[in-house]
């Protein structure tokens, strides 16, 4: 069987880990044998029960082999319903983490765009084109209900804005120590860690959703009923990537 997520002809992000993320997802499919097991279950007492009646056995026999042989059939439906509510508790905590991720950047690009940044900064650096953009992003956003593609495509336009102010600084270090700019910069910092944080609970629970919906034979028949699918988590910008690759291995060395 062909691997579901082709690295030979994928469609590509340039974020991720240390190799090119592949955005794909996989549909939760069941063969026809999983689909025929619950029947089966529930026939594992009628069947001996039919039989009972047709040889007419003492009504006795035929009830007990049809209250035993249904037992199967009860443990699956019950694991089947626990499976769904887990699902479904799953799902909102994904939802959940999402918004929290979502509104620790809303408020890093909010630091980013104060007041006391853009007076400072104004005359030294062009932000307009990057302020555009992420009021773009911004638009295409529900909050709690956006798509990780938009989540994504919005963190990327702040930590482009963040990068480009960082630049500025560097290339005018008395704007650095500017009090209200190093004050506004330690919150962005702040910011930053809580988004980091954010990410990787969000993505550990949808880790945890793409292994579950696979378990088989209840997870998986569940969330093949409901037409599930894996979910793409959330990525670090490329250049976040880079940045931290050329940190960890000391530079260009």
């Amino acid at each position: 069987m062909a691997n579901p997520l082709d690295r030979l002809n994928p469609v590509h992000r340039q974020e991720g880990a240390d190799f090119v993320a592949t955005e794909a997802t996989i549909p939760v499919t069941v063969g026809l044998g999983t689909r025929i097991l619950m029947p089966l279950l529930w026939l594992t007492g009628v069947i001996p029960a039919a039989l009972c009646l047709a040889l007419k056995t003492h009504y006795v026999v035929f009830i007990a082999f049809l209250l035993i042989g249904t037992i199967p059939g009860i443990i699956f439906q019950v694991k089947k319903v626990k499976a769904d509510s887990y699902f479904k508790q799953l799902s909102a905590a994904i939802n959940d983490a999402s918004a929290e991720y979502e509104i620790y950047i809303e408020h890093k690009a909010e630091l980013l765009g104060s007041k006391t940044l853009i007076d400072v900064l104004g005359s030294s650096i062009n932000l307009d084109k990057d302020f555009i953009d992420i009021a773009a992003a911004r638009s295409g956003l529900a909050k709690g209900s956006a798509s990780a593609d938009a989540i994504n495509d919005y963190a990327q336009k702040v930590d482009r804005l963040a990068r480009n102010i960082n630049i500025a600084l560097e290339r005018y270090p008395e704007l650095r120590a500017h009090a209200d700019i190093s004050a506004v910069m330690q919150q962005v910092a702040s910011a930053t860690r809580n988004i980091t944080a954010a990410r990787a609970r969000a993505n550990d629970l949808v880790h945890r959703w793409n292994i579950e919906i696979f378990n088989w034979p209840i997870n998986r028949l569940v969330a093949a009923q409901n037409h599930y699918t894996t979910m793409t988590g959330f990525l670090v910008s490329a250049k976040a990537r880079a940045d931290a690759t050329m940190g960890y291995f000391g530079g260009d060395a």
